[in-house]
């Protein structure tokens, strides 16, 4: 892939466990691991599906991202990018959830 094509820029965000101050439970909180990373980023055909679960709508909008190699990079890794978040529903598959 040549350079150009990595023409948007996200930040991809690591799964890290805090405290819950008012239950005093693990609480699962995503912060940074690198920001600014330039990327290429394509909607997967079709573009669009729906899904009806318990008479709720539910929109998906699958989605493929590509970066360099970067050291550190683990499958279990969030991607942002601008509102949304691209996060692991399962082993190997990605979900795309607009915020």
């Amino acid at each position: 892939m040549s350079a150009g094509e990595f023409d948007k820029q996200i930040t991809l965000l690591k799964r890290a466990v805090g405290r819950d101050p008012e239950l005093n439970t693990p609480d699962a909180i995503w912060i940074p691991f690198a920001k600014d990373i330039f990327a290429s980023l394509v909607d997967q055909l079709p573009s669009r599906s729906e899904r009806l679960a318990e008479g709720i709508s539910i929109t998906s909008r699958p989605a493929r991202m590509r970066i360099r190699y970067r050291a550190g990079v683990t499958s279990d890794m969030r991607v942002q990018f601008g509102t949304r978040i691209i996060g692991t529903s399962n082993a190997g598959s990605y979900e795309v959830t607009d915020h």
